[in-house]
């Protein structure tokens, strides 16, 4: 490679000096026009004289100069010399090469020089020599070794301009392979079974072939709008796969331009004369060169070629356009005998499917009827879920010929599916087997969503072999209940008559499963109600008989014991033994009798025996009046107790015993519980219509007013759903609020404290005890009254909320006068 920056100033300074690269030889013959005798020799002694050759060799078509060998001057630089170095002679003649190249430049040509005077022979070398700011150009320099009488040895150099050749030879030798792979890209088209891999094929050779940014196939629509179906892009752009464009955007131009087949070459879209619409949009794409060939198909414009150049303009050469331009009509032609052949393939399988289906229909049609009808018999009256699936799975196989029939029944719980009942005539039956479902979770999971799916197994069963299989879900409104199977040879494909009755008769079958475990359910819950009515019944009379007596004659004994210890003076000494005995056996007497009280009660609740009966209550002084003992217990035990009461109660209808029995319970539950130096509150609050105490939104808004982190309550009860609207919608309502701080209940047990005789354990720091019954009796005493009972525990504070309608419409067989304190 060489640089040379033409001057004819004196070369001295690094940059203007001839710099020629690396090269090598190749020994040639020097060409017939500058054989003898033109060139002086040095055996024949009547060669033409030296001066003759300078006259001739200086105007010769081709750069001449020549250096002496032994003090290595150049002697003679012709005038083409001149042209093609752009150096004067003078500023040459009688220096070396040395003076106006680099060191090792000079050295290596003679070096060279001293090669070719030793042989003898003449050598040709290609070299390229390096322009700034032009293009290259390629020398072919001969070197030919001669010597005038008395003369030392010279050397003549004979340069040639070959760039043109060269570029030329490229250039054919470029489009000799470019040709060659459009023949391969042709018969790869030509042998492409669909059209995805036409498109494929032809953007990817367009691209490679212009060695361009973009190649894409431009499909049209009916409107002549249209969409990007392929394209072949380097990296760094976006994808225009899918992108629909409309044709007023897309070109001004006529469609019958390119429907006459016209090609569009755009060098350069900012010297074009584009239409601005068209202009925008290609801007819009990042496009700076664009080229277009239409599609044909039958005459017709079907679609674009289009290729883009983004980074910088881009002409478009005449053998690129005409290559394309074939490459483009062979796709062209590939798109009309690939959519005629599909055409057709289309055509005759839609008629051998139609033929088909409508020969399988008139065979099966009756066939479907009569075993759909003696399924549906057999089941729909049938209670007996082992009989019904296996009338089930016997008669489909024996409808449908299949080679095997089963019904599983799912454990949704384990996820198992167990093989209940089987009709086969396999040597490996599956009946009682179970089956993990995420051991197959593709196929569960569509049965689990209630879809049916067949399938031919890959792999083959070592048993059974290859098989064809259909799965059918036995589903109704409320869930899955199991799977029928349907299996047959791998051949088999399930029609849609054969699937429509499996459907049916699966829904048949859930529908009967379902009515024969309702009736089960039902006559085992019978059969529980008649025994646990009966244990209830005796367990009341027990208690009755055997427990309320003997305690009552107890608490007689007691009384009287009282009486003759008073009148002996014996218990006058508070601190005596025999008072704190006497004190623990009147306590203990009366804590029998309240829990043989409270079961008695629960149960004459839970029978609905007991019903309220209502009365005007005056909360101004009944809740002072109720809360006054345990204000007083509160004291005692070094707790704070605090009364919140609305300033003007409104009148309240309700059973005040039942609601005294609440609060009563409630409060010395506070008591119980709350640890020395913690508050006890009851606080009664008014709700107005459409907003419930109980209600996420009102608990939230309570939670930002006390500063205390509220979640949702965790439990509720209430029978009377009819209630509960009236309370959260229409109707104003009281929400008794009850609290103790110093307390938290855990999530999991704040679950089960209205269950019967569960106690939260190492929660009695004043060592209480009891019996677990109290909050359950709470809640069936509030369900008669049309209310409902949550409670919530965080942030080392417990609340109980008991929420009642303001107002109750009394029966003509309930009383409604206020209340009597006294």
């Amino acid at each position: 490679m060489e640089t040379w920056v033409p001057n004819y100033e004196p070369r001295h300074s690094a940059n203007q000096r001839l710099n020629i690269g690396s090269h090598s030889f190749n020994i040639e013959e020097l060409p017939t026009s500058l054989k003898q005798p033109l060139l002086p020799s040095v055996t024949k002694p009547h060669a033409a004289p030296y001066d003759l050759a300078q006259c001739l060799y200086q105007h010769f078509p081709i750069a001449v100069f020549v250096k002496a060998g032994r003090n290595s001057v150049i002697t003679f630089w012709n005038k083409q010399a001149e042209l093609l170095f752009g150096v004067a002679a003078e500023q040459v003649i009688g220096k070396t090469l040395h003076d106006f190249l680099p060191l090792t430049l000079a050295d290596r040509m003679e070096e060279c020089d001293r090669i070719v005077l030793q042989q003898g022979v003449q050598t040709t070398v290609e070299e390229t020599i390096e322009h700034p700011a032009e293009k290259h150009t390629t020398l072919k320099i001969v070197r030919v070794p001669f010597a005038e009488e008395n003369q030392s040895p010279c050397v003549l150099y004979v340069i040639e301009d070959i760039t043109d050749q060269k570029q030329a030879e490229a250039i054919r030798q470029q489009q000799a392979a470019q040709t060659q792979r459009l023949a391969e890209l042709v018969n790869q088209i030509r042998e492409a079974p669909d059209l995805k891999q036409i498109f494929s094929l032809y953007v990817n050779g367009a691209r490679e072939f212009l060695q361009t940014d973009r190649a894409l196939v431009f499909r049209f629509h009916p409107n002549w709008s249209g969409t990007v179906l392929t394209e072949s892009v380097t990296l760094g752009w976006d994808t225009l796969i899918g992108k629909t464009f409309e044709h007023s955007c897309f070109t001004n131009s006529p469609m019958s331009f390119y429907q006459q087949g016209q090609i569009k070459a755009i060098s350069d879209i900012h010297t074009a004369n584009l239409a601005p619409c068209y202009h925008n949009f290609l801007e819009t794409l990042q496009v700076r060169a664009s080229l277009t060939l239409p599609i044909l198909n039958q005459g017709q414009l079907w679609g674009l070629l289009i290729s883009y150049h983004c980074c910088t303009p881009r002409p478009w050469s005449v053998f690129e356009i005409d290559s394309l331009e074939q490459l483009t009509s062979q796709v062209s032609s590939s798109i009309e005998q690939l959519e005629i052949y599909q055409q057709v393939q289309r055509a005759n399988a839609e008629l051998k499917r139609q033929v088909q289906i409508r020969t399988a229909e008139l065979q099966l049609a009756s066939e479907f009827e009569a075993t759909l009808k003696r399924i549906t018999d057999r089941v729909r009256d049938n209670l007996d879920e082992d009989q019904i699936l296996q009338t089930a799975v016997r008669e489909l196989a024996i409808g449908i010929r299949v080679t095997g029939c089963n019904a599983a029944i799912y454990d949704l719980e384990n996820r198992t599916s167990k093989v209940s009942y089987e009709y086969t005539d396999s040597l490996a039956p599956l009946q009682g087997r179970t089956v993990i479902m995420d051991n197959f979770p593709e196929g569960y999971r569509q049965l689990l969503q209630g879809y049916y799916f067949q399938f031919c197994s890959l792999v083959p069963n070592p048993l059974r072999g290859h098989v064809a299989m259909l799965a059918c879900p036995i589903v109704d409104d409320q869930g899955v209940l199991g799977d029928l199977w349907l299996v047959s040879q791998k051949y088999r494909a399930f029609n849609d008559q054969d699937i429509r009755l499996v459907q049916q008769v699966a829904n048949q079958c859930a529908i009967a499963i379902r009515q024969a475990r309702l009736y089960q359910k039902a006559q085992a819950q019978v059969e529980a109600l008649e025994t646990l009515n009966l244990l209830k019944d005796d367990f009341l009379s027990t208690v009755s008989h055997e427990l309320r007596t003997p305690i009552s004659n107890i608490k007689l004994a007691t009384q009287m014991l009282e009486i003759n210890l008073e009148s002996q003076h014996l218990l006058d000494n508070p601190t005596s033994s025999l008072v704190r005995y006497f004190q623990i056996l009147k306590n203990e007497c009366q804590r029998e009798i309240s829990l043989i009280n409270d079961l008695l009660d629960l149960s004459r609740l839970e029978t609905g025996a007991d019903t309220p009966i209502w009365q005007t209550v005056d909360l101004a002084t009944w809740i002072p009046r109720l809360a006054q003992p345990f204000l007083e217990r509160a004291r005692s035990q070094n707790q704070l107790f605090q009364l919140d009461l609305l300033f003007n109660p409104p009148s309240f209808i309700t059973d005040p015993s039942r609601l005294e029995r609440i609060l009563s319970e409630l409060l010395s539950n506070a008591c119980k519980y709350t640890p020395t130096g913690e508050t006890i509150t009851l606080s009664v609050q008014l709700i107005q219509p459409k907003a419930s105490a109980l209600s996420k939104d009102s608990l939230q808004e309570t939670s930002a007013m006390s500063g205390n982190n509220w979640g949702v309550l965790s439990t509720a009860t209430t029978n009377d759903p009819g209630a509960l609207n009236n309370i959260a919608s229409s109707n104003p309502s009281l929400s008794f609020q009850i609290s103790n701080s110093g307390v938290e209940i855990s999530p999991e047990q704040l679950t089960r404290i209205f269950d019967k005789f569960y106690r939260i354990p190492n929660n009695d720091p004043w060592k209480h005890g009891g019996t677990g019954l109290g909050l359950a009796l709470v809640k069936k005493l509030v369900e008669p009254l049309g209310g409902r009972i949550q409670a919530t525990s965080c942030d080392r504070l417990t609340r109980i909320m008991v929420e009642l309608p303001l107002h109750q419409t009394p029966t003509p067989f309930q009383s409604a006068s206020p209340s009597n304190p006294e």
